[in-house]
């Protein structure tokens, strides 16, 4: 009599052994157990476009934030693949795969992130550019900006993984909408394609980090600041002031913010105001009375709840401290009127400089409302008391350049002690080991102004006043430091 035994499994495979107690992963067992009975077995190890699509709608429609949360986060991508396992045991088999397979399989085709995958996971870098498949340029902390040598496969699989993040956040990408922003919970995207983008896609991918990359010991060695700065910027924060902090794309304004809220008194209150969850304060001070709001601008014009809104409401929170994550246009004035009731504002901003900020601001303000320049002027300049401003130097690292101590407004001028700057003395070009192209950067940080009388007295007064803040109090004997400036605002 012939023995069949099609469907005797090894149940060794999958955790079981004779004389032992262990558990089954019964997942495994159902799967192998139906492909027992399938025909045909997969060579080409693709996956049927209709068979990705069906999985694609059900993560996106059942389990949508853990899809999302799975880009460039191991972790999650692990769960993702659990949720995936157990809906292929309940599916048909699709013969010629491992249930391990074609899990791997699926989820890398919906959250993965190709050969970018490594990049995603090193903590150091923060931005990745793609200028095409095989022109890819990384922002490394440690290692700068370089060209990888790393290329997609080919432009096919650089366009998929494209169309996998406008697919996974929901959006249409196509020609008659060419651009595409994207925010995640590790990473924001930009895409811009088809005509606009010429030789190839762009993508730019910025990364978040939920806890703090800077501290004391990282400033000072970096030369991010010096320790009068950073006793100053303590001092600042102490003070309760309102503070802009200021720079391009990429100059640390953001973990520099992060960082100065680890100087606010713990018993503050803090409300975080954002339209894209990129600063997890909660998560550094879990400890801190600190909340986050962020905005609503994709549920139709009757849903929208924008910064503006945010900020007006913010007051009625019992709040001490407002934090904008960046001011961007009109909302910055629902902020300067929070900052004239006294309270304590931080936000950052894209400006040339520390003096500049206030006429960026202004200039933000004035899409909001109707008045005159001069006007505008004197409330900003009258209700902020410190800019803060940042650059990435050529050799790639973040410095603050500048602080300064704004007075007020008088004459059609914004008053203005200009404390701190930052004086590059010679930029040297060489290239690495590796033949990438480098940047030596010799300078330092100068002391090049005082405090006003009053914020000293304001300073004293909450006892952060420092025997090292003392340079900044105006020395009679010290006349080759200048007394101080004004920025003509307007003519």
């Amino acid at each position: 009599m012939e023995i069949v035994k099609k469907n005797i499994i090894n149940l060794e495979k999958y955790g079981h052994s004779p004389g032992k107690k262990k558990k089954i992963d019964i997942e495994k067992y159902i799967y192998t157990i139906k492909a027992s009975n399938s025909i045909g077995v997969n060579h080409e190890k693709e996956l049927p476009e209709e068979y990705l699509k069906e999985v694609k709608d059900f993560l996106k429609n059942e389990h949508k934030s853990l899809l999302q949360e799975s880009f460039g986060d191991e972790k999650k991508k692990a769960a993702l693949r659990k949720v995936v396992s157990q809906y292929l045991i309940e599916k048909p088999n699709l013969p010629g795969f491992s249930l391990d397979e074609l899990t791997k399989l699926l989820v890398d085709a919906v959250a993965g992130l190709d050969i970018l995958e490594a990049f995603a996971e090193n903590p150091n870098v923060t931005d990745i550019v793609c200028n095409d498949y095989d022109e890819i340029w990384i922002t490394d902390l440690k290692e700068g900006k370089y060209l990888s040598d790393i290329k997609f496969k080919d432009r096919k699989a650089y366009e998929t993984l494209c169309y996998k993040f406008a697919y996974a956040s929901g959006q249409t990408w196509s020609y008659s909408k060419p651009e595409c922003d994207a925010f995640f919970p590790n990473m924001r995207i930009n895409l811009m394609g088809f005509d606009i983008s010429q030789e190839g896609i762009s993508l730019a991918i910025r990364k978040f980090t939920k806890g703090l990359r800077i501290s004391r010991e990282s400033i000072l060695e970096t030369q991010q600041a010096n320790e009068i700065m950073i006793d100053l910027l303590k001092a600042i924060v102490r003070t309760r002031s309102r503070i802009l902090i200021s720079g391009s794309t990429g100059a640390g304004k953001t973990e520099l913010l992060k960082y100065l809220v680890g100087y606010i008194f713990k018993l503050d209150r803090v409300l975080m105001v954002q339209d894209s969850p990129e600063v997890f304060l909660k998560f550094i001070y879990p400890d801190r009375d600190i909340k986050t709001w962020i905005t609503r601008e994709k549920e139709g014009v009757e849903n929208v709840i924008d910064l503006d809104r945010l900020n007006r409401s913010a007051l009625r929170q019992f709040i001490k401290w407002l934090i904008i994550g960046e001011s961007r246009g009109g909302e910055a004035w629902s902020m300067v009127k929070s900052a004239k009731t006294g309270h304590p504002v931080m936000t950052s901003l894209h400006s040339f400089g520390a003096i500049d900020s206030i006429e960026r601001v202004v200039d933000m303000c004035s899409e909001k409302v109707n008045m005159s320049l001069e006007s505008l002027y004197r409330s900003v300049a009258n209700n902020f008391d410190f800019g803060i401003h940042l650059e990435q130097t050529l050799d790639g690292t973040r410095r603050i350049t500048e602080i300064v101590e704004y007075t007020g407004y008088k004459n059609g001028e914004v008053q203005y002690n200009k404390l701190f700057s930052f004086d590059i003395e010679a930029e040297t070009e060489y290239e690495d080991e590796k033949g990438r192209t480098r940047f030596k950067v010799d300078g330092c940080h100068k002391q090049t102004g005082y405090l006003s009388d009053f914020r000293i007295k304001e300073m004293k007064k909450a006892r952060v006043f420092t025997k090292q803040l003392e340079d900044l109090q105006k020395d009679r004997e010290k006349e080759d430091l200048p007394k101080g400036g004004a920025a003509v605002a307007v003519s």
